[in-house]
């Protein structure tokens, strides 16, 4: 499983993380620092940070960084990934999620 957790760090989230982990799931994380609550709970890291040059913080880097990977494993399982994305918007269809 891959864990996408930046500041704050929900407190829920975390603890979702351990109890995967007791289960036997490999994780691996998206985050911001080595300092992130979620390293030592998950086998991969990638570090991807996020600046704050205002009160504000910016999440530009890891929104590129994760349409990159996307694309990426897309590109390798192609016929796995056009068949998920056609089961999603059939099921957004039916939602009427689109207006």
């Amino acid at each position: 499983m891959v864990v996408i957790a930046f500041p704050r760090y929900p407190r829920v989230l975390v603890e979702w993380i351990s109890q995967m982990q007791a289960k036997g799931f490999h994780m691996a994380a998206i985050t911001d620092r080595l300092t992130s609550p979620v390293i030592p709970l998950t086998d991969l890291s990638l570090i991807v940070p996020v600046t704050s040059a205002s009160l504000f913080d910016s999440y530009a880097a890891p929104l590129i960084v994760l349409n990159l990977l996307v694309r990426q494993v897309a590109a390798l399982i192609p016929n796995i990934s056009e068949k998920r994305l056609e089961q999603l918007e059939a099921w957004d269809q039916l939602q009427n999620v689109y207006v």
